[in-house]
């Protein structure tokens, strides 16, 4: 079980990046944002307009954070599962052995 855990944390944390990695492949059209067409950055209206390399992060993190969200879970019940392996491997080590 133990094993088990590790593995999806390893999987959940390689998605994780990837996930993050994909969104930083936006290329920020700043023709789409002034019109507001789908997909456009939201921050790139602000009064004073953001640099361009922090306005990129923004959006990197804002399209990345919903999938971010829901693979949280699944670290939560990995990391769940990895203590209850481990709780269950101390009970074991400590219980009387038979003659």
């Amino acid at each position: 079980m133990f094993a088990d855990s590790q593995l999806l944390l390893r999987r959940v944390r390689e998605v994780s990046l990837a996930m993050i990695e994909r969104a930083e492949t936006v290329v920020l059209d700043p023709i789409a944002a002034a019109t507001g067409e789908p997909g456009a950055p939201l921050l790139a209206s602000t009064d004073p307009p953001l640099p361009a390399d922090l306005l990129r992060e923004a959006e990197t993190w804002r399209r990345a954070l919903p999938g971010l969200m829901k693979l949280d879970r699944y670290m939560q019940r990995a990391l769940s599962l990895r203590r209850r392996a481990i709780r269950n491997l101390i009970a074991m080590s400590h219980a009387p052995r038979g003659t």
